[in-house]
């Protein structure tokens, strides 16, 4: 069972090659630069991921040593973790916490592995990792060289800092995707060919790993789902944008906190000035990344959005039923409590389809732009919001949580019943306690274990969708433990109740009363009970 534990160690850690669409380059008779490749492979779009998320990848495999499945997760910081689970044998989870090379044995208990085999292993997993890729940080020296006469590609040689340890990655001739992987061991080359590969949030992934030992015949691992979870590595170290900084300010912080409306929906709305005039009420709504403006309002504030084609873009918004096209425009100045900010940029959007939803006209909605730029305090109980300079707010004595992002979304690890656990996107525009995404709902059989079930539609930006709702067991957020909670069960849906890396959308039905402090800078979160 030893050989089979490496075979598994250096093929499952395939989970990071973080590469965007591979394009066409050309074979040419010269070398293929790291930044050739880079823009073949789309990387700039994909870095995102790389750096925020947690991927991970569930599998199964079959060879000379048994067959079984497997679990692989891999961090932004180069730390992952392996579960091995074969037929009729013991669990097994190899992890690398930054240092140390570990084995959890349910035989031999937990131990390091050698420096040579910790060697070997971290050069497979950085080099399938696309750790070779990266601008910097790469823990690689790369050596391109020519195609070979056969035809066969590019091929580079890439050779771990300081260790000096080598592997060599053959390329496909045209898109560049990694077709095999040569590792020298003791007792010969170990080679690892790479097939159906597929993309999704700008990574690509080979859905088909064949792993050529010495014992002839090959291991054949075969994935079946790869799925992104906020990272909780994505590192601590604040820094604030500068273009924040200089475009936000804060007043006295001792003066009186603005109040905030709570509608009959749920839904928590306020008051800002924006060029100094109240227009209306905005929804509060980190949900969405971006801020929006009913077209109506400037009627009464015609030069709040600047104006020409250098001031404006289109976007897709996606919304609860669809995707809506909009023109994203950079704004003027805008107040609510102690904060004042400038040059905010807008969606002009139609937002009449709300007023069914949330019982009030709105002038718009404030998302994403605004929580980057200060801790936000909403006090449901007393019934205000305060926003509060992040660089000099004292929080050392509230019982801050982690706070993660997918996008720009903050999401909050939780827990249900009868015993799972996952992350779930944090959205004050949603008057639910939680919805639960569609594939999580159909892969848990949710529905056919809730209680009290009931039809009903959600309405949104983009149209409606069916739904149900029902009572589970208990619900846990936050260190606050929910019983027999009504939850809304999705089983049909597009665009973010469809993503399968969240299990769902917490809203704020379980908030009432509730003081909650969101510190989107520092990645952090806490709700205060009243």
């Amino acid at each position: 069972m030893a050989g089979l534990v490496l075979v598994c160690l250096t093929a499952c850690h395939l989970t990071s090659c973080q590469w965007s669409g591979a394009g066409l380059l050309r074979t040419r008779p010269s070398t293929v630069t790291l930044g050739e490749v880079r823009q073949s492979l789309g990387l700039v779009a994909s870095d995102v991921t790389t750096r925020t998320h947690r991927v991970v990848i569930v599998g199964h495999y079959e060879g000379p040593d048994g067959k079984g499945t497997f679990e692989r997760s891999y961090e932004p910081d180069g730390s992952f973790e392996h579960r091995m689970d074969p037929e009729g044998g013991h669990t097994q989870i190899e992890r690398f916490d930054g240092v140390t090379l570990w084995v959890d044995s349910d035989e031999a208990g937990a131990y390091p592995m050698t420096p040579s085999h910790a060697r070997v292993a971290s050069s497979v997993e950085w080099t399938l990792a696309g750790r070779w890729l990266q601008d910097v940080d790469s823990p690689f020296e790369a050596d391109f060289e020519r195609p070979r006469e056969d035809g066969e590609g590019p091929w580079v040689r890439l050779t771990l800092l300081p260790e000096g340890y080598a592997t060599e990655l053959q390329l496909h001739p045209t898109s560049l995707l990694p077709s095999e992987l040569s590792v020298p061991r003791r007792k010969g080359i170990q080679r690892l060919e790479f097939f159906d590969w597929r993309t999704r949030r700008g990574f690509a992934w080979p859905y088909e790993i064949r792993i050529h030992g010495p014992k002839g015949r090959a291991t054949i691992l075969r994935t079946d789902e790869v799925r992104f979870e906020p990272s909780m590595h994505m590192g601590a170290e604040y820094e604030r944008p500068s273009a924040l900084r200089d475009q936000t300010f804060f007043a006295n912080p001792m003066g009186a906190a603005p109040p905030l409306r709570r509608t009959a929906s749920g839904h928590i709305l306020v008051r800002p000035l924006l060029d100094g005039r109240e227009v209306g009420w905005f929804l509060l709504d980190t949900g969405t990344g971006v801020n929006c403006l009913d077209p109506t309002v400037l009627d009464r504030i015609p030069d709040f959005l600047k104006s020409g084609e250098d001031g404006r873009r289109e976007v897709s918004i996606v919304g609860l039923g669809g995707s809506v096209q909009g023109e994203l425009h950079a704004g003027g100045s805008l107040e609510l409590g102690a904060m004042r900010a400038e040059a905010l940029e807008w969606v002009t959007l139609d937002l009449a389809p709300l007023l069914e939803v949330v019982g009030v006209p709105l002038a718009g909605v404030l998302g994403g732009d605004l929580f980057e730029r200060a801790v936000v305090d909403i006090d449901l109980s007393a019934q205000t919001i305060a926003l509060h300079d992040p660089e000099a707010f004292d929080g050392s004595r509230l019982p801050w949580r982690a706070l993660r992002f997918d996008g720009p979304t903050p999401c909050i690890p939780c827990a249900f019943a009868p015993d799972q656990e996952g992350w779930f996107r944090l959205d004050t525009g949603s008057d639910d306690t939680v919805t639960f995404h569609a594939p999580w709902v159909k892969k848990l059989g949710m529905v056919r274990r809730a209680r009290n079930l009931v039809q009903i539609r959600l309405r949104g930006i983009g149209g409606e969708i069916q739904a149900v709702q029902g009572r589970i067991a208990w619900f846990e957020m936050l260190g606050m433990r929910i019983p027999s909670p009504r939850v809304t069960l999705v089983e049909q849906a597009t665009g973010p109740l469809a993503n399968p890396d969240l299990v769902g959308n917490l809203g704020v039905g379980f908030l009432t009363g509730q003081r909650l402090i969101l510190d989107f800078p520092h990645h952090r979160v806490t709700l205060i009970p009243r």
